[in-house]
């Protein structure tokens, strides 16, 4: 699906790019989600409901609040609550594999 342009859904900024992911039975009570950012597009600030993970799997980006880069193989993990806004390194893009746990009931 990486490459088959028609798979990729309009995420929520110009030039973010989203395919969901069913992750298999060890993710149950999560979202998983393939994200692509072409070059210099940013991902809009938003606030995290519960803990998420995202996994670089090429390029980087920069977190905007804190200012730190991101790199393919790192691991972003951000708490519940937690919230920021990213941008893709210029002259290169990015691709991750995010996973975000569903709120609990309360």
């Amino acid at each position: 699906q990486l490459d088959d342009g028609s798979a990729w859904q309009e995420g929520p900024g110009e030039g973010v790019w989203l395919i969901p992911v069913a992750a298999g039975p060890k993710w149950t009570g999560f979202i998983t989600t393939l994200l692509k950012l072409d070059p210099g597009a940013a991902f809009p600030f938003h606030q995290h409901g519960d803990e998420e993970h995202v996994l670089l799997l090429e390029g980087g980006y920069r977190d905007d609040q804190l200012g730190v880069e991101f790199w393919r193989g790192e691991l972003d993990e951000r708490d519940k609550g937690t919230a920021h806004s990213f941008t893709a390194l210029p002259g290169m893009g990015c691709l991750c594999a995010s996973v975000t746990k569903l709120p609990e009931d309360e």
